[in-house]
């Protein structure tokens, strides 16, 4: 799927390693969890980065322990592609399956609004599969005080726009 495999993850570990060399600092940073790359990745990139903000994976289908079992695919292509073994101890605890909703790339009425919303107060257009159920993640974690105040936080908007064009159906039942 996608960039799921060691390749595509070292495309994220480099960006953390950008990211480290900037003078931006963060105390957490979030990102949608569709097939484990991403993820994999800025995990990766972290410890390669010796930075230690707190990970949160979003995951948008599946739960912890497909993600897990991804993961350890991705660990083991390292192993065999690159000869390098990587260390993936503690991933599970990061990984937050609580807000795939209805199904993958399925939406409440609510949850298209809030991307309406955001969009139209922010600027912020996020894509519905993947970016949205992240922040409505890290929007309930901001409510539920695991960002205290004063907190920083990066949010990995990793595109995804064209996956409101199949929902436009649903966009116009809510402008009509």
């Amino acid at each position: 799927m996608g960039g799921s495999n060691a390749i595509g993850t070292l495309g994220y570990v480099q960006m953390i390693r950008e990211v480290a060399t900037s003078p931006v600092s963060f105390d957490h940073l979030y990102l949608a969890l569709g097939s484990g790359g991403t993820f994999a990745g800025v995990f990766l990139g972290c410890r390669h980065a010796n930075i230690q903000p707190r990970i949160h994976g979003i995951a948008v289908c599946d739960d912890t322990a497909y993600f897990m079992a991804e993961i350890s695919r991705i660990q083991q292509e390292f192993q065999d592609w690159y000869g390098m073994k990587v260390d993936f101890e503690g991933a599970e605890q990061l990984i937050d399956d609580n807000h795939v909703g209805i199904g993958y790339a399925l939406n409440t009425d609510q949850e298209l609004e809030q991307l309406v919303r955001f969009a139209s107060l922010e600027g912020l257009v996020l894509d519905p599969v993947y970016t949205l159920k992240a922040f409505l993640g890290m929007v309930n974690h901001i409510r539920c005080g695991k960002i205290e105040k004063g907190q920083t936080v990066l949010f990995v908007h990793t595109g995804g726009h064209s996956g409101i064009f199949p929902k436009h159906s649903e966009f116009r039942q809510m402008f009509s």
